[in-house]
C-alpha cells in the first residue's frame, strides 16, 4: 500500500492542502446561503428553513456512504474527488434557479454529494498523519484558513465585477462550484491511505457501530448534538442579523469571517491544550464561549464588542468539534475509522442540522415583526442560548472519558 509519507511530498502538506480546499467550498456557500436565499429568491423563513434542512439528509445518508462505500469499493480520497465534481456540477444548476422546488432539488441534491466530504477528509487525516492529537490540529487549521479565503476572494470579486447586492450573491455559489473542481484534480493524487475492507457490506456494520456507543463516545454524541443545533441557527441567523444591523450584502461574508481568525489560534493551540488539560475541560471551555456568544448577540451589541462576539464562534468550533473528533479517532482503529467518523456525523450533523435549520426556520417566523419582515433576533438568539446550556450541563455532569486509547494512535 502506498503511503502518503513516502510518495511525492509531506504528508502534512498534502493533507493541509486538501483541508484548505474542502473548507475553501463550504466557506463560499454556507455563511451565505440563507441570505442568497431570502434575497436572490424571495423565500420565507419557514422555506429557507425546510430548504437547508434538506442538507441533513445528506448526512443521514453519509453513515452508509463512509461504511458501506469508502475504502471498501472506492478509496476515501477517490470517493472525495467524485463527490466533488458531481457537486460542482449541482450548484452551478442551483445557482441558475429561484423557484422553491428546483431550488429545494439542487439543494438536497447537492448536499447529499458534498455533506460526506467533511467527515471523509477527517478520515483521510486520521489515515495518513501519525500522532493525531499532535498534528490534526495543525493540518485542520488549514481548514479555517481556507475558509477565510473564501469570505476575501468573494469580497475581492465583488469589488472587481461591480455587481448589485443579488449578483454578488451569485458570485459567492460560483466560487463554491470552482473549489470544488479543483479540489476533485487534487484528491486524484492523495494516495489510498486505509486498507481495502474485504469482508462483506453490512447495513449497519457492527464494528464502527460499537465505537459509537461506548458510553464517553455516546455522551459526547449527545452534547454534541445540542452544540450543533445552536451552531445550525448561528448559520442560519448570521447574515440576516448582520443585514438587520445595516451591513451591506459583499461586507457580510468578510465580516462573518471574523469567526475564523480566532480558530487559526485555537487550531494551533489545540494538540497542547488537550494533553495539558484533558478533553472536558477543553470542551466545557467550548461550550462557555458559546452561551457568552449568544448572550451578547441578544443584547445587540455592535462595533469592536460584535466583532468579538463574532471572534467566538471559530474558538466554540475548534474546542468543541474538533476536540469531539480527536476524541472519537482515539477509540478507533483502520478498520473502522470511516465508518465510526460517518456514524458522528450522522448522529451530530444528520440529526442536529435537520433540527436546527427546521427549527431555525420556526423561530424565524415566530420572531418576525408582521407586516416589516424583520427579525427581532434578541428572541431569535435566545433559542441557541438555551440549547448551549443544556450541552454545557449534559458535559459537565455526564461526560467522563475513560483512559482507553486505540492502538492506532501512538
Amino acid at each position: 500500500m502506498p503511503s502518503l509519507r513516502t510518495s511525492g511530498g509531506p504528508p502534512v502538506i498534502r493533507l493541509s492542502v486538501m483541508m484548505f480546499l474542502q473548507f475553501l467550498v463550504l466557506g463560499s456557500t454556507m455563511p451565505i446561503i440563507s441570505l442568497y436565499l431570502k434575497i436572490k429568491c424571495g423565500f420565507s423563513g419557514l422555506q429557507i428553513g425546510y430548504i437547508l434542512a434538506g442538507s441533513a439528509l445528506s448526512t443521514l445518508a453519509s453513515p452508509f456512504i463512509g461504511a458501506l462505500i469508502a475504502d471498501r469499493y472506492i478509496s476515501a480520497e477517490r470517493l472525495l474527488s467524485f463527490t466533488h465534481a458531481a457537486g460542482a456540477l449541482i450548484l452551478y444548476i442551483l445557482s441558475t434557479q429561484t423557484d422553491f422546488l428546483p431550488v429545494f432539488i439542487c439543494h438536497l441534491s447537492y448536499w447529499l454529494l458534498i455533506g460526506p466530504t467533511t467527515a471523509l477528509t477527517t478520515a483521510i487525516t486520521f489515515h495518513h498523519a501519525p500522532e493525531a492529537v499532535k498534528t490534526f490540529g495543525g493540518i485542520r487549521l488549514w481548514g479555517t484558513i481556507g475558509w477565510i479565503a473564501a469570505a476575501w476572494i468573494y469580497r475581492l470579486l465583488c469589488l472587481w465585477r461591480q455587481y448589485d447586492s443579488t449578483e454578488n450573491l451569485e458570485l459567492a455559489l460560483q466560487l463554491g462550484v470552482y473549489s470544488s473542481l479543483v479540489l476533485t484534480l487534487f484528491a486524484l493524487f492523495i494516495p489510498r491511505g486505509a486498507p481495502r475492507i474485504d469482508r462483506p457490506p453490512t447495513l449497519l456494520p457492527r464494528e464502527s457501530l460499537a465505537v459509537i456507543l461506548r458510553k464517553p463516545v455516546l455522551v459526547l454524541c449527545i452534547f454534541t448534538g445540542l452544540i450543533a443545533i445552536a451552531d445550525r441557527m448561528y448559520m442560519f441567523g448570521g447574515a440576516p442579523y448582520l443585514q438587520s444591523l445595516g451591513y451591506r450584502e459583499n461586507n457580510i461574508l468578510p465580516v462573518l469571517s471574523i469567526g475564523q481568525f480566532p480558530e487559526i489560534l485555537g487550531m494551533a493551540l489545540l494538540g497542547a491544550a488537550i494533553l495539558r488539560f484533558g478533553n472536558k475541560k477543553v470542551l466545557l471551555l467550548g461550550v462557555l464561549l458559546e452561551i457568552i456568544r449568544f448572550i451578547l448577540f441578544m443584547l445587540k451589541v455592535k462595533g469592536m464588542v460584535l466583532y468579538s462576539s463574532i471572534g467566538i464562534h471559530g474558538l466554540t468550533y475548534t474546542f468543541i468539534f474538533v476536540t469531539a473528533s480527536i476524541f472519537l479517532d482515539s477509540r478507533c482503529t483502520p478498520e473502522n475509522r470511516s465508518g465510526a467518523h460517518q456514524y458522528f456525523a450522522l448522529f451530530v450533523g444528520g440529526v442536529s442540522t435537520l433540527a436546527g435549520n427546521i427549527l431555525s426556520g420556526f423561530v424565524a417566523e415566530l420572531a418576525t415583526l408582521p407586516g416589516t419582515g424583520e427579525i427581532r433576533f434578541e428572541q431569535f438568539w435566545f433559542v441557541p442560548l438555551l440549547f448551549s446550556i443544556a450541552g454545557f450541563l449534559i458535559l459537565l455532569l455526564f461526560f467522563k472519558p475513560d483512559r482507553q486509547r486505540s492502538t492506532s494512535i501512538r
